[in-house]
């Protein structure tokens, strides 16, 4: 499970960068992609990331040819990115920093029962599980 998470954040996060190379390219600065960088990690909506390469691309005639296959990707992309209803930070966070493990998913509370303490401190093979 955790190599399954491990790459899920990872596949994202090169998603992201394409899309700031995307914007980098569109606004001219391709030169200086941090710069796209940096204005979209300022937007804590990935909707609006999404928002606003389409609009760029909507400008720009000279990537009129590529519009068909944006489209295609912006609907996918919007499709498996979080609701409206939920802060783009909020849904990453989550993913970031809970243990898939050790997670009850109906209630969001560890589980109880999982770790096993010892009985004594004399006797180290004798072991109890809570």
């Amino acid at each position: 499970m955790w190599a399954a998470v491990g790459n899920a954040i990872s596949t994202w996060v090169l998603m992201e960068g394409g899309l700031v190379w995307l914007l980098a390219t569109l606004l001219r600065i391709d030169a200086y992609p941090e710069k796209a960088g940096v204005l979209l990690y300022s937007i804590n909506n990935f909707p609006t990331w999404l928002t606003i390469i389409d609009e760029l691309m909507a400008l720009d005639t000279k990537l009129s040819d590529h519009r068909s296959k944006w489209n295609k990707l912006d609907s996918r992309l919007r499709a498996v990115g979080v609701p409206k209803t939920v802060r783009y930070a909020d849904s990453r966070a989550k993913v970031d920093h809970t243990s898939p493990r050790y997670r009850d998913p109906t209630r969001g509370k560890p589980y109880g029962g999982t770790k096993k303490k010892r009985a004594a401190k004399d006797d180290p093979s004798a072991t109890r599980v809570h």
